[in-house]
């Protein structure tokens, strides 16, 4: 299991991510609990400059997530996309640390799928042969990563994000359809935890199933907000130089702060965050996948 975060607002700002060694008493967050967090197989951090995507990720115990979370600070972004590992399936490398980058697109994984070695083979049977090249772990989220892509041909520029909001929606609907035929077709019963996070640089999509999933924006408040905790992993957000006036959306596994404003996507529904900072929240699937 791991946590997820995500953050789009309407201009760059500077986001800090670190790991502390205990809870922070000026942080007020419902039922925290001050405990250092479980050892982690991995830390990683997407973001976008320059019309282009970014990475930094290492698959390494909590002493060295807390180097490579000091980099953060001096990145410049008007969307993150972070993710703290515990493997479950894969094994603990670089290849198999979220976020997956492929063009301008951004993908981070919560959750495991049920009986993968089941469905992973129904997944290689139908990705096009440029897709399969780019798996380089062995994890069931970077194949669900290149599945979801597989679903957005013919809408346009694919590897460098131009696709429609509009479109990688219902090509999510589509992924989810393809997963649930495999469940089916390999008689698999168990539900799969399925949330994540996908951007292409412009709009931010965040998907729940099997697992709880909260959202704050601006107009629910997160004007009062600079600073963002996870009691769960220790990790800390800060945003850096913070303008109240910069409308921003932020998604994550848990509420990151006492406030009454943080809202939870129903589970097996799509959160679309578009470049306006505007929320849509869409059925995806009614059955389990």
């Amino acid at each position: 299991m791991c946590r997820l975060f995500g953050l789009l607002c309407e201009a760059p700002v500077n986001l800090s991510c670190k790991q502390v060694t205990g809870f922070p008493a000026d942080i007020d967050v419902e039922d925290a609990v001050p405990d250092m967090p479980p050892e982690a197989d991995g830390w990683g951090i997407g973001f976008y400059r320059n019309r282009g995507s970014f990475l930094f990720k290492k698959a390494s115990r909590n002493s060295r997530i807390q180097r490579i979370t000091n980099i953060s600070e001096v990145i410049s972004s008007r969307i993150f996309i972070s993710h703290l590992r515990h493997a479950t399936v894969g094994d603990r490398k670089e290849a198999n640390t979220h976020p997956f980058r492929w063009g301008n697109w951004l993908f981070a994984h919560l959750g495991t799928i049920s009986h993968f070695r089941k469905i992973r083979s129904r997944i290689l049977r139908i990705l096009p042969p440029a897709y399969k090249k780019q798996i380089h772990g062995n994890t069931d989220s970077e194949h669900l990563f290149y599945l979801y892509l597989s679903m957005l041909r013919g809408e346009g520029g694919i590897k460098k994000g131009q696709i429609p909001l509009a479109a990688a929606v219902e090509g999510l609907e589509r992924f989810g359809k393809i997963l649930e035929e495999f469940r089916r077709d390999a008689e698999i019963q168990e539900s799969s935890v399925l949330n994540f996070l996908i951007s292409n640089g412009t709009y931010l999509l965040a998907l729940r199933c099997e697992h709880p999933l909260f959202y704050i924006s601006h107009e629910e408040g997160t004007t009062e907000e600079v600073r963002f905790f996870s009691p769960a992993t220790c990790l800390e957000y800060e945003i850096v130089r913070y303008d109240p006036s910069n409308k921003m959306v932020i998604v994550a596994s848990e509420k990151l702060t006492a406030s009454p404003n943080w809202r939870e996507v129903p589970d097996k529904y799509i959160l679309a965050v578009d470049s306006a900072q505007g929320i849509n929240i869409i059925p995806w699937l009614p059955d389990k996948v």
